[in-house]
């Protein structure tokens, strides 16, 4: 699965990541990570990859309206 999000988040949507993706756990103990700029509904499923593709264990905050079926699958995961 990591190997597909990586083809899909560089190769196929060609995103870069600046600056390290791999964060160090005895440095950085919480975080909130944005993807922005929020001007679609496209940010939502980059975001989701970028959770796969960063080896950082993330968590979604979300209203619960987007709870639902289908949705619910992907931010439960």
């Amino acid at each position: 699965m990591k190997f597909l999000s990586k083809f899909i988040y560089f190769q196929i949507l060609g995103w870069k990541v600046k600056g390290n993706i791999n964060f160090s756990t005895d440095k950085l103990k919480k975080c909130i990570i944005i993807p922005v700029p929020h001007t679609s509904w496209h940010d939502f499923y980059i975001g989701v990859l970028l959770r796969s593709v960063s080896s950082v264990n993330t968590k979604f905050l979300a209203k619960k309206e987007l709870f639902f079926f289908p949705l619910s699958i992907i931010l439960k995961w």
